[in-house]
């Protein structure tokens, strides 16, 4: 028996072959968000027609919030690249990749004729930023709930490319609506009261602040150094936390803000029920 070029397809001769009705594709644990730094048209031909871009997605939600399926849920589409998630280095095999039609922040890459007027400036960030219009919140939001009751996603794995890959992805951006997901249509993991009592985590001592975040980090999914120092990994790290969960400010600091909400994220959705 021959693969005939089919990797899940053993090349071995002598062995027997039996079958069973008792089994199905692989069940997605995951959702990867990001932007895909382009128009309709360009994000359709970069996802669909582009051999040499080795990029593929599951969802594509385009500028008006209609949404187009390109692989399979049961397949591994190439949409994660290089990252974590959790000590996973294969994103790709355990999560759903949605494109979102965005041109992401202004730079080089966008046309002089797209529309800026509604682009935003955060906090620590040198970027201005394009938001997500109504209409595709709408779409994002559809196609969210959808894999939440067919998949039961948990919370903390509805994630962005920047944290699996902080540093290197910045998508889906600071202006991601994460938080209106969440207490709109319970997608995702979000803090909604601050000042809840801590059940399972404690804050850090002084002086074991950055060990402390590092720690947390790591706890909650992201791959982060374990060096007690503000390296530029960790600040790096921290900055896509901050844009996931306080978009605000982006600096990359381990303030006590930031170690509040981690601290919250992680007894929640970590150790909490």
């Amino acid at each position: 028996m021959s693969s005939a070029g089919n990797q899940f397809v053993t090349i071995l001769e002598d062995i027997e072959h039996l079958s069973t009705k008792n089994c199905s594709a692989r069940k997605p644990q995951g959702v990867v968000l990001h932007y895909t730094a382009g128009s309709d048209k360009s994000s359709v031909d970069w996802l669909t027609k582009s051999e040499e871009s080795s990029v593929s997605a599951h969802y594509l939600i385009k500028g008006d919030g209609s949404i187009a399926q390109i692989v399979q849920d049961g397949m591994r589409a190439w949409h994660g690249g290089r990252g974590s998630w959790k000590g996973f280095s294969d994103v790709n095999s355990f999560s759903l990749g949605v494109e979102i039609v965005n041109w992401g922040y202004d730079g080089e890459h966008v046309p002089e004729t797209v529309d800026r007027s509604s682009c935003v400036t955060l906090s620590g960030s040198s970027h201005s930023w394009f938001p997500f219009p109504e209409e595709q919140f709408q779409g994002i939001a559809k196609l969210l709930v959808d894999f939440k009751e067919r998949w039961h996603i948990q919370p903390s794995l509805f994630i962005g490319h920047s944290d699996i890959a902080p540093g290197r992805k910045v998508d889906p951006g600071p202006l991601f609506p994460w938080e209106r997901l969440y207490k709109e249509f319970g997608i995702g993991a979000w803090v909604d009261d601050l000042e809840r009592e801590l059940r399972f985590v404690e804050l850090p001592q002084e002086g074991k602040e950055i060990l402390w975040t590092q720690l947390r980090l790591s706890d909650y999914g992201y791959g982060c150094p374990l060096t007690g120092d503000l390296d530029k990994e960790t600040q790096t790290v921290i900055q896509a936390f901050q844009m996931h969960f306080r978009p605000s400010l982006i600096d990359g600091k381990s303030d006590a803000g930031t170690r509040l909400i981690l601290a919250h994220l992680v007894d929640l959705y970590c150790y909490g029920s």
